[in-house]
């Protein structure tokens, strides 16, 4: 699923693989994914000819993906990029854009307890319990 290219990008523009597009009142940016943010494309191309990238100044991954710097930093106890605890609220943001959806309802939650609080109904996916023969 990818988006319809906006005004100014080339249709072949969006077929990477992974990657951000960023739309915006003065133009159209496309960049990657996996730690590495430089703009792949800037659009209108003539506005933006004479773009020079700001100096880098965090740390950025080895490779390209963040698999390989996860394993080495399991390998290694090396720290990685983005901190995992970073990791984990952003993954639950994701979840719980997810559980809303599906709910069809605005949701609270209360992040300590991993609880719903305004519809206890949703908390079945939170949590649901195991099939018979599998548990933890």
């Amino acid at each position: 699923m990818k988006p319809l290219p906006p005004d100014g990008v080339p249709p072949n523009a969006l077929m990477r693989r992974d990657g951000l597009l960023f739309v915006g009142e003065k133009g159209t940016m496309v960049s990657g994914f996996y730690g590495n943010a430089r703009p792949l494309l800037l659009a209108p191309k003539e506005k933006f000819q004479d773009f020079q990238p700001p100096p880098k100044t965090l740390r950025r991954c080895d490779q390209d993906d963040h698999y390989t710097e996860w394993t080495t930093a399991c390998k290694t106890g090396a720290e990685t990029v983005c901190p995992i605890e970073f990791g984990c609220e952003m993954t639950e943001m994701a979840l719980l854009g997810a559980l809303a959806l599906r709910a069809g309802v605005p949701l609270e939650w209360d992040a300590e307890a991993m609880r719903v609080t305004n519809h206890d109904d949703v908390n079945r996916y939170v949590d649901p319990p195991y099939r018979a023969g599998w548990q933890l």
